[in-house]
C-alpha cells in the first residue's frame, strides 16, 4: 500500500485510541479470546484492507505501515518545556507590591502579589513554589537591605508575599481564596441576551462555573442544537444537581483561633458557619437559577416538550377512538338486549294479566259455589236435629269452605242436593279424619326437627341456648375489662368466658361467637332480644318476691320468710309424692329455702319460685295443707313423736329439741329489743358484746341473738342480689360529639329509646372525661340532663352514689384536719404541711372540677307518681352533696288543670318554693316544651348592651354579648375577695395593630351580635344608663358628664340647622324606620378586618377588652370580644392603657409604639419578651458575660447594652436602666485580678451613660470608650 494512499484513509486519533485500548495484539498470545475485542475496530481501521482473523497486524506495523502515528515524534512535537511557559506566564508588580499593607494582607490578590495573575487558578503547585523561591531571591528585606534600599521592619510588603504563599501553599486555604476569586464573574446572561443568542451567551458561562464541579464526572457542556434528546437530559440533570466545593470560609468576620478560650471559640465558629452556610445558599440559588434560565428558554426542551406533546396527545386520540368505537358496540348491544328484555318483558305481563284474569273468575266461582254452600246448608238447618249438633255443623260447614277447592265444591254441592243429610255428616266426618291425620304429621314432624337427626355421628350444639342469662352479663364484664386496643382482644375475651362461664359443660366459647354476640348487644334492638325477656322475667320475679314480703312484715310475728317456706315445703310433699318417696324424709329447711338437692331439683333456678296466683292455686288444689308452718327455718308442728313414728318420721331427739327452742318465733317487742341493743353495745365493747346483747332480751340466749343477727344479714344480702337482678348498663354511647351543627343532634335524638337505663354516675363520668378530653380543666361547662328522675338499684343506684360522695367530702375534710393537726404540733411553724386529700376511682362521681353548672330537666308529674317525687328530692340531693351549681326544672301548668291531689301528696312534697304554682297531673308535651323553655332562660340569658363609637357625633348599637359575661372575681394579698360586673356600655377608646397586641393574658372571650327590635326610647336618648353600673365615660354614676353635655350641644346646635327634616327623622324612627341608619357593628367589623387591627373598649370602671373581627371554622366573620383582667397595665409590652394616643399626640422626645425592632438582623433574638422573668435574666446575663471578656468583646458587649436599652425605653422600663448601671458598678469590684484593666473601665463608662439623662432617647447609641488596650485608643 502506497504512503499516500495510507495517509489518505488514516482513521481520525479517536478511532486510533478506542483501538489501541483494545488488545488486539495478541498473535503471539495464548489467549486467543481476546481478539474479538479489537475486531470491529481494527476492521473500521483497515476498511479498504479486511484483516483475516487468525494473523492481526501488530501495532509495529501499523506505525511502519503509516496507519499509526509515531508515538516518539508525536511525543516530541507535543511537548512544551514548563520552565518556557511558566518564564512567559510570570510577572511582578513592583508598584502593586509596594501599594499593599501588611495589616491588611487578606484584602490582597494573592495571585499577583507571587506573580502568577496571568495564570491564577490554573497554576499547579509546582508553580506556585517555584514564584514564591525566585521571589523571596528578589524581594527578601535583607536582599533589598544589600542593595541599599531602606525596609520599614514592621511595614514591609514581604509579609504579604509571605502570607500570600502561606494562603495557595494549602489545598484548604488555595480552595478558600479561590472560591472567592475577584476576577471570577458571578454574573449571569439577561433574559433579553439569551433570547437574542441563546448559544452563545451560555456557553461561556456554564464553562466559567464548571471550575466548581465537585463530582469526578466531568461537567457537561452546553452543546448545540443537534446535541440529541439523551445529551440535553444528562446535561439538565448534572446541573439541576450539580455539587459546588465552593466555600466561603475565607470571609468569616472573626478568626476562631483568636477565642481566649473554649467556649469563645466555639461561639465563633458557630457564627461563622450560620454565614457560610447563608452564603452557600446563595451560591447554591445563582447556579440554579443559571440552570432554570437555560431551560426555560432552550430551544430544544421546546422543540422535545412539543413532539412529547404531540406524541401524547396521538396516543390520546388513538385511545380515544378505540373507545367510541367500543362504546358504540356496547351501545348496539345494550339496545338489542333492551328490545329483547323489553318484547319478553311485554308477554310476560300478558301472560301474568292472562293468569290474574283466569284467577278472578275462578274467585268468582269459588265465591258462588262457598256461597251456595252456606245456602243450601243454612236452607236445610244445617243438618241438625238439636242445638249442639247445629253449632257442629255449623264449624263443618266452614271448615269445608276453607278445605275444599272449586273441583271438590261443585261435586259436593251437586251431591248435597241430591244427597242430603247423608252426603252431609259423612262428608264431615271424613274431613275430620282427614285434619286429625294432617294435625298428627304437623306435631311428628315438629318433633322430628326439634330432635335433629344426627346420621353422620358429630356432636349437634345448641350455641344460643349457651349465651345464658350470667354468660351475657360476663360478657359485658370482659369487654369492659379487655377494652380496645388488646392484643387478640376476642381471643382472650372467649377464654375469659370459657373459665368463668356457666352452664357449659363441655362447649367452649370461640372469638367470633364473642364478635357475633357483642355486635347483638350494641346494635340490636335490644326491646326483641332474650336479654331484656330475661331481665324482665327477673325483676317481676324480684318485684312480686319484694311485694310478698312487705305484706308478711304487717303480720303479728317478725319472720318475712313463712310463705316462702311454706310453698318450698309444699312443693317437697308434691315433689316427693309424684317420685313416690311420700314417706322419705324431707330436706331440712334453711332460712325457709330447700337444702342442696332440693334446689338442684329446680331446674338450677337456685330456689326462685314461679309466684303466679294461678299456679298457687293449682298447687293449693292438689297438695294436701302442711302440718305446720315454717317459721325462720323451723317447724311449729307440736306433733308428739309418735305420731310422727307413725307417719314415717323418725321421733325428734335432745339435739331436735334445742334446736327447736332455738328456734321459736322472734316477737315485735323482741325484734325491736335486740335492735336497740344492738346499737347500744357497737363493736368496740370487746368480747362481751354478746352477752350483754343476750342480758337486754329476755328467754333469748347469746346463740338466739347471733343466730337471729345473722339470719337478718342473710335476709338482707338476698334482698340486695334480688334488686340487681334489675341490670343498669354499665356502658355509654356518645352520640354527637361537640358540634355546632344542630342537624345532626336533631337526628341522634331519635336514636335514643325509651329503654335506655344507663345509670347517672357513669353518664356523669363520661361527661367529665369527654369534656376534658376536648376542653381541659379551664373551661366553663354547662350540662343538660332529661330524666325521669329513675334512681336505679344496686351499687349504681342513685342512693349509692350519693352516699360515696358524702365519704369522699368526709374523708377529705379528714384529711385536711389531719394535716391542720401535723402543722399544729410545729410550734414554730416553719413545716408547711400540705393536706393530700384520697382520690376518686375512675368510675366514681364527685363532682365536676372545673367550672359547670349541672341542670336536670325532670320529665314526670309529682301529682300522682310518688316514685317521680322521691327521685326529684334524691336528685336535689346530689347537687347538694356534691357541691354541684345547679337546678331541677319540673313542668308546671295552670290551677284549674290539676285534679284533686290525695291526702297521701301534701302541698309541701311538690318540690317548688310557695306561690310557684301546682304542677301538672300527667306529662303532656306542652309541659315538656314549657320546661325546656324555663330552663333556657335560666342558663342562656342575653347579656344586652350598647355599644358605642365616635367622638362627639357617635355611633350606637344596642348588642348582644353571648355567652353573657361571668362576674370577675379577684383576690388581694390579704385574702379578701371583690367582685365586678360588666358595664352594659361599651366605649371604644381607640384601634391598635393585631401585632403590636400580640397575644395578652384574657379571662374570656364572646361573640358580639347586633340586637334587632331594640326600644326606640333608648336609642334616642342613649345616655341614660340601664344598671347601677353604667353612665360616664367609665361606666360609674347616672349624671352625663362634661364631654356628654359638650355633645349634646353640639348636636342641639347642628339639629337646628335640620329643621323640619329632623321631625320627620324623628317620626320616621318612631315607625320603624331606624334600620336605615348605619350599623356600628356592621361598619366596625369591616373596618377592622380591612385595617387588619383592633378596638381598645372600655368594658367598666379600670377594666378593658379588645374587639377584633374573626373567623370560625365555616370561613364565618364575627365580632370578638376579648375581656381582659380588670385594670390598666394588664397589657406589659403597651404600659398604661389610659394613656394610649396616636403619633400625633406625641411630645418631642416622647417614645414612640412598641415594639421596635432592630435595623440589622442580630444573632440573638429579635423580639423581646420580658413577659416572663427568665427572659430577662438571659439577657442581663448575657451582657455580663461579654463584659468579663473585654477588651475582645467591646463590640458584642456594647451591641447588647444597647439592644437591652431600647427596649427598656421603648417599654418605659427606666427603672431597668438604673438598676444595670448599679449592677455593672458592683461588677468592678467582684472582677479577678487576671481581668483585664480595659473591663473596669468599660463597665463604668457604660453605668455612667446609663445614668445620663441625655441617653433617653431612642436613637442615640451608647458608644465603647477608647482606651490603650482596646484598638480603640
Amino acid at each position: 500500500m502506497a504512503a499516500s494512499d495510507s495517509s489518505k484513509r488514516r482513521p481520525s486519533p479517536s478511532v486510533l485510541t478506542v483501538a489501541l485500548r483494545t488488545n488486539y495484539d495478541v498473535r503471539r498470545s495464548t489467549i486467543g479470546a481476546k481478539w474479538n475485542d479489537g475486531v470491529e475496530y481494527l476492521q473500521y481501521l483497515h476498511e479498504t484492507q479486511p484483516i483475516h482473523p487468525t494473523c492481526p497486524p501488530t501495532k509495529d506495523e501499523l506505525i511502519a505501515s503509516g496507519l499509526l502515528p509515531d508515538p516518539a515524534t508525536t511525543a516530541a512535537a507535543a511537548a512544551v518545556d514548563p520552565e518556557a511557559l511558566f518564564e512567559e506566564l510570570f510577572a511582578v508588580d513592583i508598584d502593586y507590591l509596594k501599594s499593599l499593607d501588611p495589616k491588611d494582607w487578606k484584602n490582597q490578590d494573592h495571585y499577583a502579589v507571587l506573580g502568577l495573575k496571568r495564570m491564577r487558578f490554573t497554576a499547579t503547585d509546582e508553580d506556585i513554589k517555584r514564584a514564591y523561591r525566585k521571589i523571596v531571591l528578589k524581594h527578601h528585606p535583607d536582599k533589598r537591605k544589600g542593595l541599599g534600599e531602606e525596609v520599614k521592619q514592621d511595614d514591609d510588603y514581604f509579609h504579604c508575599i509571605t502570607m500570600a504563599y502561606e494562603t495557595l501553599g494549602t489545598l484548604k486555604n488555595r480552595r478558600a481564596f479561590d472560591s472567592i476569586d475577584p476576577e471570577f464573574d458571578d454574573s449571569l446572561p439577561t433574559q433579553a441576551e439569551v433570547e437574542k443568542d441563546f448559544y452563545g451567551s451560555l456557553r461561556d458561562v456554564f464553562k466559567r462555573n464548571a471550575r466548581w464541579n465537585e463530582s469526578r464526572r466531568e461537567a457537561p457542556q452546553l452543546g448545540d442544537d443537534n446535541t440529541p434528546r439523551e445529551q440535553v437530559d444528562d446535561f439538565y440533570d448534572f446541573w439541576y444537581n450539580f455539587q459546588s466545593w465552593r466555600e466561603f470560609s475565607y470571609l468569616d468576620e472573626e478568626d476562631k483561633e483568636k477565642g481566649q478560650d473554649r467556649e469563645e471559640r466555639r461561639w465563633i465558629e458557630k457564627q461563622n458557619k450560620a454565614i457560610r452556610l447563608k452564603r452557600k445558599k446563595e451560591e447554591s440559588a445563582r447556579i440554579r437559577s443559571l440552570v432554570d434560565l437555560a431551560y426555560n428558554n432552550d430551544p430544544r426542551v421546546v422543540r422535545f416538550k412539543r413532539e412529547e406533546k404531540e406524541r401524547k396527545l396521538a396516543a390520546k386520540r388513538a385511545k380515544q377512538n378505540a373507545y367510541q368505537t367500543q362504546k358504540a358496540e356496547e351501545e348496539r348491544v345494550a339496545k338489542e338486549a333492551a328490545a329483547a328484555k323489553a318484547k319478553a318483558e311485554e308477554a310476560e305481563q300478558k301472560r301474568i294479566e292472562q293468569i290474574q284474569i283466569e284467577r278472578e273468575r275462578m274467585k268468582k266461582i269459588l265465591k258462588k259455589e262457598r256461597k251456595l254452600l252456606r245456602d243450601t246448608a243454612k236452607g236445610k238447618d244445617y243438618y241438625a236435629t238439636d242445638d249442639k249438633e247445629r253449632l257442629k255443623h255449623l264449624e263443618g260447614v266452614e271448615k269445608m269452605i276453607e278445605c275444599f277447592k272449586l273441583p271438590e265444591l261443585q261435586e259436593f254441592n251437586k251431591e248435597l242436593v241430591a244427597g242430603g243429610r247423608d252426603v252431609f255428616v259423612k262428608a264431615l266426618d271424613e274431613l275430620e279424619v282427614k285434619l286429625e291425620a294432617e294435625r298428627m304429621a304437623t306435631v311428628r314432624t315438629t318433633a322430628s326437627s326439634e330432635t335433629i337427626p344426627n346420621n353422620t355421628g358429630l356432636k349437634v350444639v345448641n350455641r344460643k341456648a349457651m349465651w345464658s342469662h350470667d354468660n351475657v352479663q360476663l360478657l359485658i364484664k370482659a369487654v369492659n375489662l379487655f377494652p380496645a386496643g388488646t392484643i387478640s382482644r376476642w381471643d382472650v375475651i372467649a377464654n375469659y368466658l370459657n373459665q368463668h362461664g356457666t352452664g357449659l359443660g363441655d362447649l367452649k366459647f370461640y372469638a367470633k361467637d364473642i364478635l357475633s354476640k357483642a355486635k347483638e348487644l350494641q346494635s340490636g334492638d335490644f326491646s326483641k332480644s332474650d336479654l331484656k325477656t330475661m331481665v324482665n322475667k327477673q325483676a317481676y320475679e324480684s318485684f312480686e318476691r319484694t311485694k310478698k314480703d312487705l305484706k308478711i312484715i304487717d303480720n303479728s310475728e317478725i319472720s318475712t320468710k313463712e310463705a316462702e317456706a311454706e310453698a318450698a315445703a309444699n312443693k317437697a310433699k308434691v315433689s316427693a309424692k309424684q317420685n313416690g318417696n311420700s314417706g322419705g324424709k324431707p330436706e331440712p329447711m334453711v332460712n325457709g329455702t330447700g337444702g342442696a338437692k332440693h334446689g338442684s331439683a329446680e331446674h338450677g333456678t337456685e330456689g326462685k319460685e314461679n309466684r303466679n296466683n294461678k299456679q298457687q292455686q293449682k298447687d293449693k288444689k292438689q297438695t294436701p295443707p302442711p302440718a305446720a308452718p315454717l317459721v325462720n327455718g323451723t317447724s311449729t308442728d307440736k306433733k308428739p313423736a309418735a305420731a310422727a313414728e307413725a307417719e314415717g318420721k323418725p321421733a325428734p331427739t335432745a339435739g331436735g329439741k334445742k334446736e327447736k327452742e332455738a328456734a321459736r318465733v322472734w316477737s315485735k317487742e323482741e325484734q325491736a329489743l335486740l335492735e336497740q341493743a344492738i346499737k347500744t353495745y357497737p363493736v368496740s365493747c370487746g368480747p362481751d358484746r354478746w352477752d350483754r346483747i343476750a342480758e337486754c332480751i329476755p328467754n333469748r340466749t347469746k346463740k338466739d341473738c347471733m343466730r337471729r343477727v345473722k339470719e337478718l344479714v342473710d335476709l338482707v344480702n338476698a334482698k340486695r342480689e334480688a334488686q340487681q337482678a334489675i341490670v343498669y348498663s354499665s356502658l355509654y354511647e356518645v352520640l354527637v360529639d361537640f358540634t355546632r351543627d344542630y342537624d345532626s343532634i336533631r337526628q341522634a335524638l331519635h336514636k335514643i329509646e325509651h329503654y335506655d337505663k344507663t345509670s347517672l354516675e357513669n353518664v356523669l363520668v363520661a361527661v367529665n372525661n369527654a369534656f376534658k378530653s376536648h376542653w381541659g380543666s379551664q373551661n366553663y361547662c354547662q350540662i343538660i340532663f332529661v330524666t325521669d328522675c329513675g334512681i336505679g338499684m344496686g351499687p349504681s343506684s342513685l342512693k349509692n352514689t350519693i352516699i360515696n360522695i358524702q365519704n369522699y367530702k368526709a374523708a377529705c375534710a379528714a384529711a385536711v384536719a389531719a394535716a391542720t393537726a401535723e402543722g399544729a404540733k410545729d410550734p414554730t411553724g416553719a413545716s408547711v404541711v400540705v393536706p393530700v386529700p384520697p382520690q376518686p376511682s375512675d368510675n366514681q362521681w364527685v363532682g365536676f372540677a372545673y367550672p359547670s353548672k349541672l341542670s336536670f330537666v325532670c320529665l314526670g308529674s309529682l301529682a300522682t307518681d310518688v316514685a317521680f317525687r322521691c327521685g326529684t328530692k334524691l336528685y336535689q340531693q346530689l347537687l347538694d352533696s356534691s357541691g354541684q351549681k345547679g337546678q331541677l326544672f319540673i313542668p308546671r301548668l295552670r290551677h284549674d288543670e290539676v285534679p284533686p291531689m290525695d291526702d297521701s301528696v301534701s302541698a309541701g312534697d311538690n318540690g317548688c318554693d310557695e306561690g310557684a304554682g301546682p304542677f301538672r297531673a300527667q306529662l303532656t308535651k306542652a309541659s315538656a316544651l314549657e320546661a325546656f323553655e324555663t330552663m333556657c332562660e335560666t342558663n342562656y340569658r342575653q347579656f344586652e348592651a350598647t355599644l358605642r363609637c365616635g367622638g362627639y357625633f357617635r355611633l350606637e348599637d344596642p348588642i348582644i354579648v353571648w355567652p353573657a359575661p361571668l362576674p370577675y372575681t379577684a383576690r388581694d394579698v390579704l385574702g379578701a375577695e371583690t367582685t365586678k360586673l360588666m358595664s352594659r356600655r361599651l366605649e371604644v377608646c381607640g384601634f391598635l395593630s393585631l401585632s403590636d397586641i400580640g397575644s395578652p393574658m384574657s379571662v374570656s372571650r364572646h361573640l358580639i351580635l347586633p340586637r334587632s327590635g331594640a326600644n326606640t326610647a333608648s336609642s334616642q336618648n342613649p345616655d341614660e344608663s340601664k344598671g347601677p353600673t353604667a353612665g360616664g365615660k367609665h361606666g360609674t354614676g347616672n349624671l352625663p358628664t362634661v364631654e356628654e353635655r359638650l355633645e349634646t350641644d353640639i348636636k342641639a346646635f347642628y339639629g337646628k340647622a335640620d329643621g323640619e327634616s329632623a321631625h320627620h327623622h324623628q317620626s320616621d324612627e318612631q315607625h320603624g324606620v331606624a334600620g336605615l341608619e348605619e350599623s356600628v357593628c356592621v361598619l366596625l367589623h369591616g373596618a377592622l378586618k380591612v385595617e387588619n387591627m383592633a378596638a381598645l373598649v372600655l368594658l367598666g370602671d379600670a377594666w378593658y377588652g379588645f374587639i377584633y373581627s374573626y373567623a370560625d371554622g365555616k370561613k364565618k366573620w364575627n365580632l370578638m370580644l376579648n375581656v381582659l383582667p380588670p385594670g390598666n397595665d394588664v397589657v406589659p409590652w403597651l404600659g398604661d392603657l389610659r394613656y394610649l394616643g396616636t403619633l400625633e399626640d406625641a411630645l418631642p422626645g416622647e417614645n414612640p409604639s412598641f415594639p421596635i425592632k432592630a435595623d440589622k438582623r442580630s444573632y440573638s433574638q429579635n423580639i423581646v419578651v420580658w413577659i416572663r422573668q427568665a427572659g430577662l435574666q438571659s439577657d442581663i446575663q448575657k451582657v455580663l458575660r461579654h463584659a468579663k471578656k473585654l477588651p475582645e468583646k467591646t463590640q458584642h458587649f456594647y451591641k447588647e447594652l444597647n439592644r437591652i436599652r431600647r427596649a427598656a425605653l421603648s417599654l418605659g422600663f427606666i427603672e431597668l436602666l438604673e438598676g444595670l448601671a448599679h449592677i455593672f458598678e458592683r461588677e468592678i469590684s467582684t472582677l479577678p485580678l487576671s481581668a483585664s484593666p480595659d473591663c473596669s473601665m468599660q463597665l463604668s463608662h457604660a453605668a455612667m451613660e446609663l445614668r445620663r439623662p441625655a441617653n433617653r432617647d431612642l436613637k442615640i447609641v451608647i458608644h465603647a470608650l477608647p482606651t490603650q488596650y482596646n484598638q480603640l485608643g
